[in-house]
């Protein structure tokens, strides 16, 4: 295997989705959109999680809102790391 390595993430998918490389490593929101939104037939691309790891979303809020930031805040906190120790509405009581 040889390692390509490209100026812009959009030159390396271009090379990916164009048949110039045989994969590619992205994080996999933006392999879901970038498949969804470039790839010709998205169908003929599966996107392969390594690992675990945690990609969390940013979530905006209005800038002076401090009371709803703070509720944001705290709870995307709470549920990464409910979802980190295995913890779901499925099972939160026995957990508790």
């Amino acid at each position: 295997m040889k390692k390509v390595y490209y100026d812009s993430t959009v030159q390396a998918r271009d090379a990916f989705f164009g048949g110039r490389c045989d994969s590619y490593v992205t994080d996999g929101t933006a392999a879901a959109g970038q498949r969804a939104a470039v790839a010709k037939n998205p169908d003929d691309y599966d996107i392969i999680k390594a690992g675990k790891a945690a990609e969390p979303n940013g979530v905006a809020v209005a800038r002076g809102d401090d009371q709803l930031f703070d509720v944001v805040r705290w709870t995307m906190n709470a549920l990464f790391w409910a979802e980190a120790n295995g913890i779901t509405s499925q099972n939160i009581d026995e957990k508790l």
